[in-house]
């Protein structure tokens, strides 16, 4: 019944988002400032790669997630929540990992209509995070958000071939 599915939608959200009892499963990024908090993160990352040193810093992978609405009803503009790349009604929800794929930060960054680089750009208390990150530290993301020193994203289409890449 849709009574149960968001009974159990809000379970979910309440053990993800408001869970006060542990501690290990807050969605929090780590304090910028805590030099110990933040090379613990990244050896855990390291720990875990198999690129053998290469990556050193690396503290979350960020990605976007389209996840699927009905249309919206009481929206003046439901255009803005349908994707026309997956083809559905959705909203765009930003989020970043640790290595042990624990959410360090997930965030409703705005209708299913607008793009990862867009979303991003709307999320001013992530982006004031990466700004307050010391220069040895970053994220992962693929190709859909700005290349910065603190965000690293893959080498696509033709400059993927290149030798000096």
């Amino acid at each position: 019944s849709v009574a149960s599915a968001r009974r159990i939608i809000n379970m979910f959200l309440d053990a993800v988002d408001f869970n006060e009892t542990c501690d290990d499963l807050q969605i929090k990024l780590p304090d910028p400032k805590n030099m110990a908090e933040l090379n613990h993160l990244a050896g855990r990352w390291a720990d875990v790669s198999s690129v053998y040193g290469l990556m050193n810093g690396h503290l979350a992978a960020m990605d976007g997630w389209a996840p699927r609405t009905e249309m919206p009803r009481n929206e003046p503009n439901q255009a803005d929540y349908y994707s026309g790349h997956y083809q559905m009604y959705s909203l765009n929800i930003q989020a970043m990992c640790d290595p042990d794929l624990i959410f360090l930060y997930m965030s409703v960054a705005g209708p299913g209509k607008i793009n990862d680089i867009r979303a991003f750009s709307r999320l001013k208390g992530l982006r004031e995070w990466f700004d307050l990150l010391p220069d040895t530290f970053f994220a992962s993301a693929d190709n859909a958000y700005p290349l910065s020193r603190k965000i690293l994203i893959p080498f696509s289409g033709s400059s993927s071939g290149i030798e000096c890449n």
